[in-house]
């Protein structure tokens, strides 16, 4: 049912404020390989190569960053990730302070996805409340604990039980495949439109193609499959839609990982 809803949204919600968003840029902090068994690809014999990133949108009144990535040298070494550049210097490198962000939105709570979340004191955090219920039983949790605390006493975190409606042009939505409250986020820019998939898939194309996570990278093998399976209809549907991913490599393929460390995926033409 969720998914019919979201296939209901994703044509007839009216563009209220259409042109507000101004531009979706990916921050590439890293590239590693990765096992293939944790991946969404049609060969699970051989490590693949992946991006570590996340998402930076601008509107009119908002600075949204979906998800955060990570800082921490034990992470950066455990998973052998060149090319290394902090969250926070790629934000600098797009003319972003980390007190300007207005926005988190948190697809899972990995370490990858949410690391740098206390980085942004201003911001609201939208995560799913049962993927925060079960973050906060982690051993995970302890270092953002005090952090959790000072934002919820600042009404700074919004728990997103199954979709919520950020903007008019910018929609969350429950997967919970790769996690118990994975969710995904929906973009309209009034000429283009995007799903960032969070890590339900880690490949655009193979995603498109039916290819899910295999059974070591699942919560749920039934709701990743009904989101791959969803995704691939509605884009079949709709031309326009366009999927984004945490780790695609075939983002930088033909020209390697800007020294910036920055992607333009789409851009408000500016008025001559």
């Amino acid at each position: 049912m969720k998914y019919i809803i979201f296939i209901l949204i994703l044509f007839f919600v009216p563009l209220f404020a259409e042109g507000e968003i101004k531009s979706i840029h990916a921050l590439i902090y890293g590239k590693s390989t990765y096992p293939s068994e944790l991946l969404n690809v049609k060969d699970g014999t051989k490590d693949k190569t992946i991006l570590w990133l996340f998402y930076l949108i601008r509107t009119d009144k908002r600075i949204i960053l979906v998800d955060t990535g990570f800082m921490d040298k034990k992470y950066i070494n455990s998973f052998q990730i060149s090319d290394f550049k902090s969250p926070t210097f790629l934000l600098r490198n797009a003319g972003i302070d980390s007190l300007q962000v207005t926005d988190v939105i948190l697809t899972h709570s990995h370490f990858d996805h949410i690391g740098s979340a206390h980085h942004f004191p201003n911001a609201k955090i939208y995560i799913n409340t049962k993927e925060l219920e079960e973050f906060q039983n982690s051993d995970g949790f302890r270092q953002f604990e005090k952090i959790f605390e000072v934002r919820k006493f600042r009404n700074q975190i919004v728990k997103i039980d199954s979709n919520y409606y950020l903007s008019p042009e910018i929609s969350i939505y429950f997967s919970g495949g790769h996690t118990v409250g994975s969710q995904f986020v929906h973009i309209k820019t009034g000429t283009r439109e995007f799903v960032v998939t969070g890590d339900e898939c880690y490949f655009a194309k193979e995603c498109l193609e039916g290819v899910g996570l295999g059974p070591k990278a699942v919560y749920s093998i039934s709701n990743n499959k009904k989101f791959i399976d969803r995704l691939s209809e509605i884009q079949k549907k709709n031309n326009r839609l366009e999927v984004l991913t945490l780790h695609d490599f075939e983002l930088i393929r033909n020209s390697g990982i800007p020294k910036n460390g920055i992607i333009p995926i789409f851009e408000v033409e500016k008025k001559k």
